[in-house]
């Protein structure tokens, strides 16, 4: 890697549907360690942090010997958490390349963030842009399933669209020949998260609860890399006894 790049991983305990989600235990470690630790291997980060508005998660974090910083409690979005990180750290005050490592992705693959971040790797450094990644949706249900957000390319492979509808729609019936899951991992430029926090709440974001479409909407240009698949996140105590089962049975 030839850019600085330092990683977040947001880590909120206050979530509406699974409160104290990061602590929660996979196999003898808390979740946002698990997380830590796999982001890690990748080996691409010059630093990498937890970023959380609760002591507990800072405590724990301490104890598995995880850095972490406290951030306010009001932050409209995991990207704004970010920013504010980013600042925080000697490190991610000079990184070129900022990445949101999802705290609730405990089977986070570490090649998705090496995949991630390529092409920030290519663009001028005063370049405003982002990525992200995604995988080929092949499941019909999950076409049609609003919480899994579907990402529509452009034939160069960067997004036009990020949606909980069912898009591209197959008017013909059926699930269309070409469909994008996306994978919730997002790498900015320094000027790219800047300008994420200095603009208001979009349109498009506000209606589809759906932070990556500020960017997008106000023409800031969002490269996709393609990954195998789509590892599940954890939202729900049911999501996370599926993930659990799913390390069980493969060793992950």
């Amino acid at each position: 890697m030839t850019k600085k790049i330092f990683g977040v991983i947001p880590a909120r305990h206050a979530s509406v549907r699974f409160p104290g989600k990061p602590l929660a235990m996979i196999e003898g470690e808390p979740m946002v360690v698990r997380v830590y630790r796999r982001a890690l291997s990748s080996e691409i980060f010059a630093g990498l942090v937890v970023a959380t508005e609760d002591e507990r998660i800072i405590a724990v974090c301490r104890d598995f010997g995880v850095p972490a910083v406290m951030t306010r409690a009001d932050h409209p979005s995991g990207t704004d958490r970010v920013h504010e990180a980013a600042g925080l750290d000697p490190v991610g005050r000079e990184a070129e390349i900022i990445v949101n490592v999802q705290g609730d992705e405990p089977l986070i693959d570490p090649d998705a963030l090496i995949r991630l971040v390529r092409p920030l790797e290519k663009v001028p450094q005063n370049a405003v842009a982002a990525s992200s990644v995604c995988a080929r949706l092949v499941d019909e249900e999950e076409y049609r399933n609003p919480n899994v957000v579907k990402v529509v390319l452009d034939s160069a492979g960067q997004a036009l669209y990020f949606s909980r509808a069912s898009v591209p729609f197959s008017r013909d019936g059926g699930l269309p020949e070409r469909v994008w899951r996306h994978i919730g991992l997002y790498a900015y430029t320094r000027l790219a998260i800047e300008r994420f926090v200095q603009l208001p709440e979009s349109f498009l974001e506000r209606t589809e609860r759906l932070e990556q479409l500020r960017l997008l909407e106000n023409g800031v240009p969002f490269y996709m890399e393609e990954v195998a698949s789509a590892p599940p996140a954890v939202d729900t105590p049911e999501d996370l006894a599926r993930v659990i089962e799913l390390i069980r049975k493969g060793g992950v």
